[in-house]
């Protein structure tokens, strides 16, 4: 069970620092290319507020068509995200921004009306069936992580640490995590992700830490080669930061 005042609170709050974050920033920043392939800082926003949109019960304004030409999409749940930042792409930043905080405030007074038996209720998510809390917290892995996405893209670092990294971290180390698929978990990801890890690779867990949340000890994953190269301590992995070491273990860079 996921206790639901504490992950409403952290989403919440993850909900409103992205706001604040996206008040500093400029149209040159909005448009700033970010670590995910085809997105700018201001897909990003469009993909979290079309989440919770959906979410809320509304379709997606956009088909399909065209999308699945796209390069960075790749399969059926980035198809459906798609459609999302496709149908703001031509929405200026306030509007974007706007969109934004009516959404996840209207979202935010769905959570907190909602009792802890029904979120313990299993439902349907893109990826299959979870509690709802589970669903949550994957929401909260996702707004934290492209946070960081975001702050990359500009080069503001921050929020690093806190009840969203915690929660973000206890999704990558679920067994089917990150984010609800099929063989996923920090184990799994580092142990055998493609392209990242090959079959001799593997990653030990034992304790701490790094910028105040939990991560592994020593980390090992495969380069472009095919070859294993092992850090003593995530700390090691490029900045040594708890973003690093998650992109890394998303996917997402190669060190």
């Amino acid at each position: 069970m996921i206790a639901k005042e504490p992950l409403t609170a952290a989403l919440v709050e993850q909900w409103q620092a992205i706001g604040t974050l996206l008040t500093e920033l400029t149209d040159t920043q909005w448009a700033s290319a970010t670590p995910l392939p085809g997105w700018r800082v201001h897909d990003i926003v469009s993909h979290l507020a079309g989440i919770e949109q959906m979410l809320s019960g509304i379709v997606p304004p956009v088909s399909v068509d065209g999308l699945t030409q796209l390069e960075h999409v790749r399969n059926p749940v980035g198809l459906y995200v798609e459609r999302w930042v496709e149908a703001y792409r031509g929405s200026t930043s306030p509007q974007i921004l706007e969109m934004y905080r009516e959404i996840t405030a209207h979202r935010a007074s769905v959570l907190k009306a909602m009792t802890q038996l029904e979120f313990d209720t299993p439902t349907e998510t893109l990826s299959g069936p979870v509690s709802y809390g589970r669903f949550m917290r994957v929401r909260l892995f996702d707004c934290w992580f492209h946070e960081q996405d975001i702050r990359d893209a500009v080069g503001i670092a921050g929020n690093e640490t806190g009840p969203a990294a915690e929660y973000a971290l206890a999704e990558l180390l679920e067994p089917s995590g990150p984010g609800i698929c099929e063989d996923g978990g920090l184990g799994h990801v580092v142990g055998g992700y493609p392209p990242l890890s090959s079959p001799g690779c593997a990653a030990v867990v034992p304790e701490p830490s790094i910028t105040g949340i939990r991560s592994p000890s020593a980390v090992t994953m495969s380069l472009a080669d095919g070859s294993c190269r092992t850090w003593p301590s995530p700390s090691d992995i490029p900045s040594g930061s708890s973003t690093a070491t998650t992109v890394c273990v998303r996917g997402q860079i190669i060190p």
